[in-house]
């Protein structure tokens, strides 16, 4: 598992790396724009295909259920791409800066591709097919970063390439699958289940997705490609928390709740105690660490011609403290089965966003946004920290 989503995220995190010192900014920021169109696209898929595949196929094991799944992928991935290449198409009539109409039609089998594999990747660990998993994810993700150090392609091409390369690890995953294919009329029962178990999943997916995005779009709409090219940068740079608060996200939860309801209320305090104390010093300390060294990081990554930005790089650091707290809160929330305050926080930070995200940027640009990145972190704490004290009592 770790090799797995060491090559997705390694892969994903030196592509940033080569376009930047390749390409520069502007042509980054676009790619950015695109990447962004392609995490909407994920997150509706992860509310309507991937979380209800896990409930649903745990509980029956069988090729038949995972093959309507697998239908039910197809269709969802294909309206989702549908849309994603119209977007792309059309964003530039109501916000002139996203120029990204020329790669509609190549965006819309970029992101059915991955969108597949996706869902074929998620198949094949669950399946214990864990070495072919890996071996899917090297062709979907190695070719495109041995060909721009060589050749250095247009932006286009490197887009052709992972469309490529992504989609022949697709036609193999469903070689070794052998799905059955299912039509509209034989998965309208499973539209209805799913709809009963996810539409509140898929309402706190788009949730999420404005309350850590919208200030990031409204950055790329009202100061252009490069604006959105710097902030996807810092997120790079500083995505080796990630790694950290997901390992926590999949671990601590689980433990936390066998804790609740085998040894009580007491005994969980104590361990949350010690995960916020041990996880509290490792974020502290990786953070000064970041910010220190902000810019000799900056100019490793990403040259010399970036080094006028370390300050966004010391930023995002600073902002995974909050991340962290937040982080904590939530896996709280879900060990004591309140998960309605989590939607709630959701839905309260995007909100915020939707309305402050534009006039802050307008006002005050790159620092606007980044400052109201911060500021849906702190809402969010406090958000939690008022309810989580009356909650913690009723436990």
């Amino acid at each position: 598992m770790v090799g797995l989503q060491g090559i997705a995220s390694g892969s994903n995190f030196l592509l940033v790396v080569l376009l930047s010192r390749i390409y520069g900014l502007e042509i980054f920021g676009i790619y950015s724009m695109v990447w962004l169109v392609l995490i909407f696209a994920m997150s509706i898929q992860q509310s309507m295909v991937l979380s209800p595949l896990m409930t649903f196929w745990a509980k029956n094991e069988n090729h038949t259920v995972w093959s309507r799944f697998f239908s039910w992928n197809i269709m969802v991935s294909f309206m989702l791409s549908l849309f994603s290449a119209l977007f792309a198409y059309y964003a530039h009539n109501f916000a002139s800066k996203w120029v990204i109409e020329k790669f509609g039609f190549v965006i819309f089998f970029l992101i059915f591709f991955f969108l597949s594999h996706t869902f074929n990747r998620r198949s094949l660990i669950n399946m214990g097919a864990l070495s072919f998993a890996f071996l899917m994810d090297v062709i979907a993700y190695l070719p495109v970063l041995f060909i721009i150090p060589f050749f250095t392609p247009s932006l286009m091409f490197i887009f052709i390439v992972q469309t490529v390369s992504t989609g022949m690890a697709v036609i193999i995953s469903w070689i070794k699958l052998k799905p059955q294919f299912f039509f509209t009329g034989q998965i309208t029962g499973l539209f209805k289940e799913i709809w009963n178990f996810s539409s509140w999943l898929l309402f706190t997916g788009l949730l999420q997705w404005f309350a850590g995005n919208y200030f990031i779009v409204a950055a790329g709409t009202i100061l252009g490609a490069s604006a959105l090219g710097i902030i996807r940068l810092g997120q790079s740079a500083s995505g080796v928390f990630n790694v950290f608060f997901l390992a926590l996200e999949n671990r601590v939860p689980f433990s936390a709740s066998k804790l609740l309801k085998h040894k009580g209320k007491s005994a969980l305090t104590q361990y949350l105690k010690d995960i916020f104390i041990k996880g509290g010093v490792f974020t502290i300390v990786s953070v000064l660490l970041f910010i220190v060294f902000s810019k000799e990081i900056v100019w490793l990554l990403y040259g010399k011609k970036f080094l006028q930005y370390y300050w966004v790089l010391a930023f995002f650091a600073a902002l995974q403290l909050f991340v962290f707290t937040n982080t904590l809160f939530q896996i709280t929330l879900r060990a004591a089965e309140k998960t309605k305050f989590i939607f709630l926080s959701y839905l309260l930070i995007s909100g915020f966003t939707i309305l402050a995200a534009f006039p802050v940027v307008k006002t005050w640009g790159l620092e606007g946004a980044l400052a109201g990145l911060c500021s849906a972190q702190i809402l969010n704490i406090v958000f939690y920290t008022l309810f989580l004290k009356k909650i913690w009592k009723k436990i």
